[in-house]
């Protein structure tokens, strides 16, 4: 299948999830200085390249931390802009626009390579429509910017319209439930929008991590390693005892217990 992986990167790099100048403004300074939090990031973009040029690496755990990072990073960095219609604009602006660009770029790319070389170029993609009415795309892995940019807008809608801590994490829950519904039923939404809800809770818990004080550096720091090892364990368990349980997110395949899923990503990560 065709794709522009370097371009793909580029855009999360400079325009979507690791947009570094901007983002970082709504977290606490301390929590900047934190060297993880760029480890993270590198490690998201290594995760790009390797789950999309066909490197089968089999470690434990890898596929309920791969996607789940992305949309938590991308809550962590979550910034109102001072209300519903900034915002909108700006991931606009900052996501929907490169994705619509690279998606129309892959499908020049796509269908001028076989006009020049007639079948050199084989994709289950169909045509531009494909993004209202299948998941493979010309250039198939910028979905993962659409799912991302209706899971800000989503969950921009519930941080402004409930002031309450308690019923933004209810009203993300019940999403996030019906995400979850729509996956096991095989109920697909357009523009990967049933993906997006799924992904809400990952999403909510990066925002609910910048507002806590868990990522605050203490004196307690040197003792991370031992959480790693203890978190990894439970999550190579987990996964384990409930027969491989994980969300497929392209597809929004939901596989296994809701609660073992979402456990393991927080152990994971």
């Amino acid at each position: 299948m065709y794709s522009v992986k370097s371009d793909f990167l580029n855009i999360l790099i400079e325009r979507g999830l690791f947009n570094q100048s901007s983002d970082l403004e709504g977290l606490d300074k301390k929590l900047c200085s934190k060297e993880f939090i760029d480890l993270a990031k590198g490690i998201c973009i290594i995760l790009v390249v390797v789950g999309h040029v066909g490197v089968n690496i089999a470690i434990p755990g890898l596929e309920n931390v791969r996607m789940p990072l992305y949309f938590i990073l991308s809550g962590l960095f979550f910034k109102s802009y001072g209300g519903g219609k900034n915002f909108f604009i700006k991931k606009i602006n900052k996501i929907l626009i490169p994705f619509l660009f690279f998606y129309l770029i892959g499908d020049f790319v796509f269908y001028s390579v076989n006009w020049i070389v007639p079948g050199l170029v084989v994709s289950d993609a169909k045509s531009v429509l494909d993004v209202f009415t299948q998941r493979q795309y010309f250039n198939g892995p910028i979905w993962f910017l659409l799912a991302l940019f209706w899971t800000n807008i989503i969950f921009c809608v519930i941080y402004e319209y409930f002031t309450k801590e308690w019923l933004r994490a209810l009203a993300v829950l019940i999403i996030g439930g019906v995400g979850m519904y729509l996956g096991r039923n095989d109920i697909y939404l357009p523009c990967v929008v049933d993906s997006a809800v799924t992904a809400l809770p990952y999403f909510y818990f990066g925002y609910w991590l910048k507002q806590s004080d868990l990522l605050v550096e203490n004196r307690y720091d040197k003792y991370n390693w031992l959480w790693v090892l203890l978190l990894y364990g439970a999550s190579v368990g987990l996964s384990w005892w409930s027969g491989g349980a994980h969300i497929g997110f392209h597809y929004n395949n939901v596989v296994g217990n809701v609660f073992v899923i979402y456990l393991l990503a927080v152990c994971s990560v």
